[in-house]
């Protein structure tokens, strides 16, 4: 028994003289955790969607690693130059727009167009119906009968979209207004335009009085302009073949500016003629008016004031 025990305690002995000590499992584990932490950051570097990266990890000769490490060295610095130079433009707090207002001492004056709500007197209205020339018209020969229709031309798709509309019933029946405008639209616009301008209303009559700062004007100073859904119009400060100078002004109020005066010769209005008043267009002085598509209305009877205000927009090429 003594001779069994003390070969035993001979071995243990051994065992621990060769190994230096006891083998410890804590160890063992935390080998086995560092080799799982390795093996994931490799597998999440090959996977990596920076593509240095990856050749960096995958690549089996040094020289070709060390061409990676530089590609991704050179990248690293480029985008940190990248954000460097927009944090120091961001924390300059650069001014992005520039409001400026400026009094100048003089200002050059719009051209202002105005037109009559009607198209054509009624006198030259109930002629075109009769199938007079201009001629017979302008003589004022005007017979008060039926008129006597004509075959419908065409017409501008403007004018057919404003004229040419269904009942309300939507039978497809032009109702007797329609009817009567589009009819007299066709026989309108087969004349040309200097036999328009005779039959439209005419600057000396529809234009009463004038004055610019204070200063008189007359029809003298105003240009014509034919528009097609309102007849004659007149342009004042419009720059022509005859007028090239753009007057200024260095006043404001109502005591500055145009002062003018209209007779809009109501009882000559046409029946097609669904509003009384004058239209009023504001543009550049060397800009064709467009009072179909812009402008205001001016009611009969009344004063009306309008100021305007220029605002100046300038985009500037500058880069930071």
């Amino acid at each position: 028994m003594t001779s069994a025990q003390s070969k035993e305690n001979r071995s243990t002995k051994q065992f621990i003289s060769d190994g230096g000590q006891i083998p410890s499992s804590d160890k063992c584990g935390s080998e086995h955790e560092r080799e799982d932490l390795k093996s994931i950051i490799l597998n999440l570097l090959t996977k990596s969607s920076v593509y240095a990266v990856t050749q960096l990890v995958t690549s089996s000769g040094c020289g070709r690693k060390l061409l990676w490490f530089v590609v991704l060295l050179v990248g690293v610095m480029g985008c940190s130059y990248e954000v460097y130079r927009f944090l120091t433009l961001y924390f300059q707090y650069p001014v992005v727009i520039t409001l400026e207002v400026k009094n100048n001492w003089k200002l050059d004056f719009p051209a202002v167009t105005v037109c009559n709500l009607n198209r054509i007197p009624i006198f030259y209205y109930d002629c075109l119906f009769r199938n007079k020339t201009v001629e017979e018209c302008m003589d004022f020969c005007v017979d008060k009968g039926k008129p006597a229709y004509e075959p419908i031309r065409p017409i501008l798709a403007s004018e057919r979209q404003k004229y040419v509309t269904c009942s309300n019933n939507f039978d497809g029946v032009f109702s007797e207004h329609r009817t009567e405008s589009l009819l007299f639209m066709n026989r309108y616009l087969s004349l040309s335009k200097a036999d328009r301008h005779k039959l439209g209303h005419q600057a000396n009559s529809f234009i009463t009085s004038c004055t610019f700062n204070g200063e008189s004007c007359s029809i003298r100073n105003f240009s014509d302009y034919l528009s097609i859904e309102f007849g004659n119009c007149f342009t004042f400060n419009g720059k022509n073949e005859t007028s090239t100078e753009v007057l200024q002004t260095s006043y404001i109020g109502p005591n500055s500016g145009l002062d003018i005066t209209l007779n809009l010769e109501v009882p000559d209005y046409s029946p097609i003629t669904s509003s009384v008043g004058a239209r009023v267009v504001i543009h550049k002085a060397d800009a064709q008016p467009n009072p179909e598509d812009y402008g205001i209305n001016i009611n009969p009877g009344f004063e009306t004031s309008v100021a305007i205000q220029q605002v100046i927009i300038r985009m500037r090429n500058k880069r930071v």
